[in-house]
């Protein structure tokens, strides 16, 4: 079995499945004449060559058995494959400051775009100034991170914004709430959201707001960004089989949104009214 053909099997977060065909009788229908069918593209050299590496990562990882969550990882795969392609050539001095997935992502970094990664121990994004001084990065990386901010999401975007130089790159991935997944869910009375289960044991680790693409563009705005490149993609297995709504507009409607922008000032607007409130007048 292929590893994205595996990640496709283990993922069971949205087990989608359609009511069965009706059993009743039909008249024949007759059958049309073959198509010509286009071959397949041929995949692509460096994917292939990313792919097979982060396979590598993942089973070094998981060689012990002593880590349960090894289809988390293959979960994530295209996620981090696709996300690699975004990042640009040569990419300097980067930061990852929450780079969890056993640091898997600035091992991609630093092998494929020659960075240097910086990926430090844990400090609260929303609260605690970045250790770094100002203008130190080329570029930074928030890759599924927004949507656990529970206090101030703007705070960490304007650390963000302060380390990384003039004309640095932000990159950003996040769930995307109006996705086909998420409207599927919404409209058979489920949550929109792609994780907002609690968890039995002690643990903040679920999305307490997931943002549509066009909240995530405001908000790189905001923090001084300006896009460079944005789209919705599906990037987890389980979700390819979830067909479009109809008579909904087919706009960036993929699981997860990918945002390259890259710094143009400081930061415009510290408190957005379409994100704050603001009780004390």
């Amino acid at each position: 079995m292929s590893i994205s053909g595996l990640a496709s099997s283990v993922h069971r977060r949205f087990p989608w499945r359609r009511d069965a065909a009706p059993t009743e009788s039909v008249a024949p229908v007759a059958t049309p004449a073959p198509v010509a069918v286009e071959p397949e593209p041929r995949p692509d050299p460096f994917t292939e060559e990313v792919t097979e590496y982060l396979k590598g990562l993942i089973l070094a990882r998981h060689s012990d058995g002593a880590n349960p969550w090894m289809h988390n990882d293959l979960n994530h795969m295209r996620r981090f494959v696709t996300s690699l392609l975004w990042i640009p050539d040569d990419a300097g001095r980067v930061l990852d400051p929450a780079a969890g997935g056993g640091a898997m992502f600035p091992s991609l970094l630093r092998h494929f775009r020659h960075a240097e990664v910086d990926a430090p121990a844990y400090f609260n994004l929303e609260k605690v100034p970045a250790p770094y001084p100002d203008a130190t990065f080329d570029g930074v990386v928030l890759m599924e991170v927004l949507e656990h901010f529970t206090v101030d999401p703007m705070y960490a975007l304007a650390e963000l914004n302060r380390v990384v130089k003039p004309g640095g790159f932000l990159f950003l991935t996040t769930p995307n709430i109006a996705s086909w997944v998420s409207l599927t869910n919404l409209i058979n009375w489920h949550t929109p959201y792609i994780y907002g289960l609690f968890e039995r044991q002690p643990n903040p680790d679920r999305h307490n707001r997931e943002y549509t693409v066009i909240e995530v563009e405001r908000l790189a705005r905001a923090a001084g960004f300006e896009t460079e490149r944005m789209e919705a993609i599906t990037a987890y297995p389980a979700h390819d089989c979830v067909a479009p709504i109809p008579g909904i507009d087919p706009y960036n409607r993929g699981d997860t949104t990918f945002l390259l922008a890259r710094k143009v000032g400081p930061v415009v607007d510290r408190y957005p009214d379409w994100l704050y409130a603001n009780w004390g007048g």
